[in-house]
């Protein structure tokens, strides 16, 4: 009986182990994630995305993404449950510009085979920070991710357009793997999140 005992914690432990979601995303990463370098006193990173005001106003429009996304935070969902959402949002679309901005978030999420590195953050402005875009008409942010590591490929940051109201992907300025950082240009403050292809992680 012990014996048997011992085999069925050996499995349960190595499903553990090799299930990405459990091992790659949630609370656990999430809240490690912070502003590092000059986005210091610019910016705050929070997984608190319920206290978003963008959250908030996007639960109003659409329960189920949202509960998706808290769902995606608590590791009982995962990129595939979170793509087939978008693909069915894509029939919804009226507005070009977003239609094609969510068509090609959810192909290079298939193409790349993307994956939660993280749960979905708030980016913020900090209080009483006064923050300039930069000439691109963007926020300058340096997130450090203390998961990020040089097995990764494709590291990318889902983001969400207020102004659009859809899924984008946002290609990094720099991925620097020694120092866990990822520098990138956001459009607004907004929910995001940090995909990579882990398969050789």
């Amino acid at each position: 009986m012990r014996k048997t005992n011992k085999i069925l914690a050996g499995i349960l432990s190595a499903v553990v182990l090799m299930s990405p979601v459990t091992t790659w995303a949630g609370p656990s990463i999430t809240d490690e994630v912070v502003v590092v370098e000059d986005s210091v006193g610019k910016y705050i990173v929070t997984d608190k995305i319920e206290d978003a005001e963008v959250f908030t106003t996007l639960e109003t429009e659409d329960k189920e993404m949202t509960d998706l996304i808290k769902e995606v935070n608590e590791g009982t969902k995962d990129v595939e449950a979170f793509t087939e959402k978008l693909s069915a949002t894509l029939e919804t679309v009226t507005d070009e510009n977003a239609k094609a901005a969510l068509e090609k978030t959810v192909n290079e999420i298939k193409e790349k085979k993307l994956d939660f590195l993280t749960g979905f953050m708030s980016l913020e402005a900090a209080d009483g920070a006064t923050v300039e875009k930069n000439e691109n008409g963007k926020y300058d942010v340096m997130i450090h991710v203390p998961i990020l590591k040089d097995t990764l490929k494709d590291v990318n940051i889902l983001y969400y357009n207020k102004e659009l109201k859809t899924w984008e992907i946002i290609e990094p300025v720099a991925v620097d793997f020694e120092k866990q950082t990822i520098e990138f240009e956001a459009e607004d403050f907004s929910l995001f999140a940090v995909l990579a292809n882990i398969e050789n992680a």
